[in-house]
């Protein structure tokens, strides 16, 4: 769930539920969230316990798609759980955010790539860390998919 406006191709439910502010600060008095924080823009994101369970139940493997601070908060409830930090150089990040969005304001990018040094600062919460250099995208996907594999096996022995 988040705060941030969807995003050209995006809808509600995919890849998030876009809420307001004030129905996510609502979510957060009645303690529906088993993480949530404060991203950079301001905007927050969480993974509500209602959608953790609903995935549990629908017999596939969920991945969770969170900044440091919610692996910090998820393993803390969770110590098993691997968190694999996806990562590329910060000149390859910094292109794909102005691809992606080519009228981000030089504030609003700057904001963005002090908030992921801030991952830099945060590497000892991860179990794994994959690169996912331009051109390579395949590869990465292989690592991480090899390590989801490896840990599927340990926990269905």
């Amino acid at each position: 769930m988040t705060t941030r406006p969807a995003r050209p191709g995006e809808s509600n439910g995919h890849p998030y539920h876009f809420v307001t502010r004030d129905v996510f600060e609502e979510k957060c008095k009645q303690k529906a969230f088993l993480e949530y924080a404060r991203h950079y823009g301001g905007e927050y994101y969480g993974v509500t316990q209602e959608e953790v369970e609903r995935v549990r139940h629908s017999g596939k493997v969920g991945i969770w798609k969170v900044d440091w601070q919610g692996v910090r908060n998820i393993k803390a409830l969770f110590p098993d759980m691997p968190a694999i930090l996806i990562t590329a150089p910060a000149s390859v990040l910094e292109a794909r955010l102005r691809r992606r969005d080519p009228e981000r304001s030089e504030a609003s990018l700057a904001e963005r790539m002090a908030y992921s040094r801030e991952y830099e600062a945060h590497h000892d919460l991860y179990d794994f860390v994959v690169e996912n250099e331009d051109g390579h995208l395949d590869e990465a996907v292989s690592r991480v998919s090899a390590i989801l594999v490896e840990y599927l096996k340990k926990v269905s022995a």
